[in-house]
């Protein structure tokens, strides 16, 4: 068998770049020029007070979505984000999500009280969610569907009509059989 020889690639020549002098900056003129640059550029930032903190928390226990908390409260999402990192530790949607999780157990802890304290709509209610209760029904539908119709086309068309009517159409008919009859 024949040995497979293997082909290397001519590497492309470079030429070394010199390298480009860097310029020393005294220390004293780099500390100069960090204490001119002002810390405080822009406007501040926003953050919350603990009673709006508190009133964003009810807002995510709630259930609002997140277009409401913003406008309520009057800031922008980006930095309705930045806040929840710095003080959860987690972004706002994630947050939102552990808020409305929250709004549920205490909306099934205050239904449960309602419903042990003796409420039976909420007793039936809960009974329904939990333990598989339903409302039993029978609905049964009887109907004869006829598609041929046999006998006198008379009869078809009286099926149509109302009962009134029939009767009117039922006496002409028999004064009609009467008259050719005589």
């Amino acid at each position: 068998m024949p040995k497979k020889t293997v082909k290397k690639s001519a590497k492309k020549a470079t030429k070394p770049q010199p390298k480009k002098p860097v310029k020393k900056v005294p220390e004293t003129t780099e500390k100069k020029r960090i204490a001119k640059k002002p810390n405080n550029v822009g406007r501040p930032q926003r953050q919350f007070s603990e009673k709006e903190w508190q009133q964003f928390e009810n807002l995510c226990r709630i259930f609002s979505t997140q277009r409401e908390i913003i406008i309520v409260m009057d800031v922008h999402r980006d930095t309705l984000e930045r806040l929840c990192i710095e003080k959860y530790g987690m972004g706002f949607r994630k947050f939102l999500r552990k808020g409305n999780e929250l709004g549920k157990s205490s909306l099934r802890v205050a239904m449960m009280k309602k419903a042990l304290g003796g409420d039976v709509k909420m007793q039936i209610h809960m009974a329904k969610q939990y333990l598989g209760h339903a409302d039993r029904t029978k609905a049964t539908i009887k109907q004869t569907v006829t598609t041929k119709h046999e006998g006198d086309p008379m009869d078809m068309v009286l099926a149509q009509l109302t009962p009134e009517v029939r009767k009117e159409v039922l006496n002409a008919y028999e004064a009609l059989k009467k008259g050719a009859d005589s």
